[in-house]
């Protein structure tokens, strides 16, 4: 929900029966009274790898595959916009993010046909400042200098301050992402190290005060499984550790799925 009456969603239409426009479809909903009712505004094949970002009431976006369609007016119309790609390319978008209606970042995988089939593609950061019109390049990294167990995401507070994460990397630029320096954080008390951390990108509640969440979940070692916070009060240029809290996911997902098999 962008507020307390709007708001958007993602889902197959045949799980409720209040919708109009009813499909069977894969759909991308839009509500206007805090979601008593369910308005299908778009529909299509929105599988796993399809990345969705909701800016506002009115604005959303759709990444599938290298081209994306867009609306400003709450779904009405759509604007299908294509990645600037070299002949022979094709790409991904794991992630993307927009600071206002005109001011955006992607990252892109890019594919060559002529590369050998078993070759890590090229990740690519975009920008825009004309609200998708147009993507320009602004970074260029080989899939070695990535952890790209969990994929990458990321986001920006301001037009020039932003973070990136990708498995336990996290990177933060202050240039508008032109360049990139690991972000400095305190090691959390009973922590030896940030190994095996699965870190997020910073969720910010106002210009000032924001989180970073990372949590471990491997079971292929001895060190404790859990998750961490780090917060910072001045727009990030400082975070504070907060205890890690122990948790075996694993745990929580086996009782999970026994449950509905138990005998009573």
């Amino acid at each position: 929900m962008v507020n307390e009456t709007t708001g958007w969603g993602v889902g197959e239409s045949e799980d409720h029966e209040d919708l109009m426009g009813v499909t069977h479809e894969q759909s991308i909903l839009h509500t206007t009274d805090g979601g008593n009712h369910w308005k299908v505004v778009k529909t299509g094949d929105f599988s796993l790898d399809t990345i969705l970002f909701f800016l506002s009431e009115h604005t959303a976006w759709i990444a599938i595959n290298h081209h994306f369609i867009h609306t400003s007016n709450a779904g009405i119309l759509w604007e299908e916009v294509a990645l600037p790609l070299a002949a022979g390319e094709s790409a991904q978008i794991p992630h993307l993010t927009f600071l206002d209606a005109r001011s955006g970042w992607l990252i892109a995988q890019i594919y060559h046909s002529s590369a050998p089939s078993k070759s890590e593609p090229l990740t690519v950061l975009y920008h825009t400042n004309d609200g998708g019109t147009s993507w320009h390049q602004l970074l260029r990294i080989s899939e070695q200098s990535w952890n790209n167990r969990w994929g990458k995401k990321i986001t920006f507070l301001t037009a020039t301050t932003g973070w990136m994460a990708s498995g336990s990397l996290l990177f933060t630029t202050r240039d508008g992402g032109y360049t990139w320096q690991p972000q400095t954080l305190p090691l959390p008390a009973g922590v030896a190290s940030f190994s095996g951390l699965r870190f997020e990108t910073p969720r910010f509640f106002s210009a000032q005060d924001g989180i970073i969440s990372a949590c471990r979940n491997d079971h292929h070692n001895d060190i404790p499984n859990g998750f961490v916070v780090f917060v910072t009060h001045d727009g990030g240029q400082n975070w504070e550790s907060q205890p890690f809290i122990l948790k075996d996911y694993n745990q929580v997902h086996a009782k999970r799925y026994q449950m509905p098999f138990e005998k009573k």
